[in-house]
């Protein structure tokens, strides 16, 4: 009885494992790339120009999603708000990561 609990349980702390998996299957490899790219833009800049440099990496961020944005209205995609703005804070958080040391 308690063998067949235990394995029950553990049947169900694998499923939890594979969801949790999966979820982070949902964090996009785009935001990775934001993160990685705005990390490289930030150590030139935020090392010359400061917390203007931070400033410069938002609005190339903004720039970037702004091309996005006219992009997918010329070939008639879907264009998601929400990710555009996800995108930005991941491209100008690395930024703010490096100022702060």
């Amino acid at each position: 009885m308690l063998k067949s609990f235990l394995k029950q349980i553990s049947y169900a702390a694998i499923d939890v494992w594979y969801s949790v998996l999966d979820s982070l299957d949902d964090v996009r490899n785009d935001y990775l790339l934001h993160m990685f790219y705005g990390f490289l833009m930030s150590i030139p800049l935020v090392f010359i120009f400061g917390w203007v440099g931070i400033v410069f990496i938002f609005f190339i961020a903004v720039l970037k999603e702004v091309l996005d944005f006219i992009r997918s209205t010329q070939f008639k995609t879907e264009f998601n708000y929400k990710n555009s703005v996800i995108d930005i804070v991941f491209t100008v958080a690395p930024s703010i990561i490096v100022w702060a040391i």
